[in-house]
């Protein structure tokens, strides 16, 4: 949680972007196991790039970004791609953005499955695997984590790197872009949009694909005391664009 004490005032946009699609195969259960990219990474990473670059603020000295990426390197390599392109494009005088990799923004831990197919899972441990099915969300996989647990390593994860830019007062919006898996995704809108971990599943979360967010935190006048606060403390919250291509 960001304290009051140091949200004189900050806007912070922030893009969370899924990776693209991987070379893994038919069926396959992959969380942490880091699977190739499809062969066609090198077009649908430009993509991205030229919707980041058609849509985000250009790089000045006034605007400030932040790339964060999970470590696996289906997300690492389209985050140095992000970075490579917009360093390239930035004047001298702008800070250079390097991707900061954070274990919490990795995929969920399937423990035992991961790397196995789904259905020699289900053939192997069909009363687990069916346990699973019905209680996804605070089931923890055999040797693994729970998409409950995911979500709080996330959101500790997001918390963290909000409360590192808190601390430093700033009315220029800050863009951060977080390239990330479905899972933690799923797991962040549903946080900042108020919504049960359960119904999370049902946001559409494609590869390659982003969406972005508006947050802002001022500090509290007499008129807003009682005002509850939004996720991370933020004082507004806006939905820019969704899955968006």
């Amino acid at each position: 949680m960001i304290d009051d004490d140091m949200t004189a005032h900050r806007i912070i946009e922030l893009e969370l972007i899924r990776h693209t699609r991987t070379a893994a195969a038919p069926g396959l259960c992959y969380g942490h196991t880091d699977v190739p990219l499809a062969d066609s990474f090198p077009d649908e990473a430009q993509l991205v790039i030229d919707r980041l670059a058609a849509r985000s603020q250009s790089p000045t000295e006034a605007s400030e970004t932040v790339l964060l990426s999970s470590p696996l390197s289906r997300c690492r390599r389209l985050a140095d791609c992000v970075a490579a392109s917009w360093n390239g494009s930035a004047p001298n005088t702008a800070q250079p953005i390097q991707p900061e990799l954070d274990e919490r923004l990795q995929e969920l831990d399937f423990g035992e499955w991961d790397g196995r197919t789904w259905s020699d899972i289900d053939a192997a441990d069909r009363e687990r695997s069916r346990q699973w099915m019905n209680s996804c969300v605070n089931t923890r996989w055999p040797g693994g984590e729970s998409y409950a647990e995911l979500a709080e390593r996330t959101v500790q994860a997001m918390g963290d790197a909000f409360a590192r830019l808190a601390a430093h007062p700033n009315t220029t919006p800050t863009q951060m872009l977080v390239i990330a898996h479905a899972g933690p995704i799923r797991a962040l809108l549903a946080h900042l949009l108020d919504l049960p971990l359960e119904n999370s599943f049902r946001l559409q979360v494609d590869y390659g694909r982003s969406s972005r967010i508006r947050l802002r935190w001022t500090d509290p006048t007499a008129a807003q005391m009682d005002l509850p606060r939004l996720a991370f403390g933020c004082s507004d919250i806006q939905i820019l664009s969704f899955n968006q291509a």
